[in-house]
């Protein structure tokens, strides 16, 4: 689709590039150098001043959804596909993070990367080192 297709015809792959933007702003999965492994990192070039609620799918088949209100990242969430060793940017740089693994506490993680082996179909919650999911759980339609 180019405007050649008619006055309110609208260019498809603008529309893509809007989207790619779009999910670029809110989740990143990429390697730091070719075939390296990818690190997840959420709301990386998110405006603070913006609220906003997610779930994308990032490499390596995990679902991720994050919730950000009052330029904080209140929880990050991970459903595991494939049963993958998750690397993940600290959303809460130079803080503990709590570690959830289908509802249960599972122990507390520390530095700017943290690695999370995981199981097919499991549910990480990864949250600020005290609170807990009941706390910050939000419906993503």
């Amino acid at each position: 689709m180019t405007l050649r297709e008619g006055v309110q015809a609208i260019g498809a792959q603008r529309l893509g590039r809007a989207a790619e933007a779009l999910q670029l702003g809110l989740l990143q999965s990429l390697p730091p150098r070719p075939a390296g492994d990818p690190i997840i990192r959420v709301f990386p070039a998110w405006p603070n001043n913006w609220d906003a609620t997610f779930r994308l799918l990032a490499r390596r088949g995990f679902l991720v959804t994050s919730s950000m209100q009052g330029g904080r990242i209140r929880f990050v969430e991970i459903h595991s596909q494939l049963g993958e060793v998750c690397r993940l940017r600290n959303p809460w740089p130079g803080a503990p993070v709590d570690l959830y693994r289908d509802g249960q506490r599972s122990g507390t993680l520390k530095g700017s990367l943290l690695e999370v082996p995981t199981r097919t179909g499991e549910t990480i919650w990864l949250l600020p080192a005290g609170v807990r999911p009941e706390q910050v759980r939000v419906r993503v339609p």
